[in-house]
């Protein structure tokens, strides 16, 4: 019985192994797609305004952190005119 086990080892052994690699076949993306476009995801046209108007909102929002600091110092000095010049209504 030993003798079966190890022959059909060696043959299992001899069947896979090849001095020539096997061909595989590697999905691309355009046999996957019926449509000519990209059928997911945004264009990055619109992905770049994205990123633009976010980094617009972020300048503006650290600009806005930057003045609230500069009249809390003013405050914390202890002096009474704080405010901008600019800004009084």
């Amino acid at each position: 019985m030993p003798q079966k086990k190890d022959e059909l080892f060696k043959n299992a052994a001899a069947e896979e192994w090849s001095p020539e690699p096997k061909e595989r076949h590697i999905p691309s993306l355009k046999e996957d797609s019926d449509s000519d476009g990209p059928s997911e995801g945004f264009p990055p046209t619109l992905m770049l305004l994205a990123i633009l108007v976010l980094l617009l909102v972020g300048y503006f929002l650290c600009m806005k952190l930057v003045q609230m600091s500069q009249t809390e110092d003013c405050l914390m000095a202890g002096r009474h005119n704080c405010a901008e010049i600019g800004n009084t209504f």
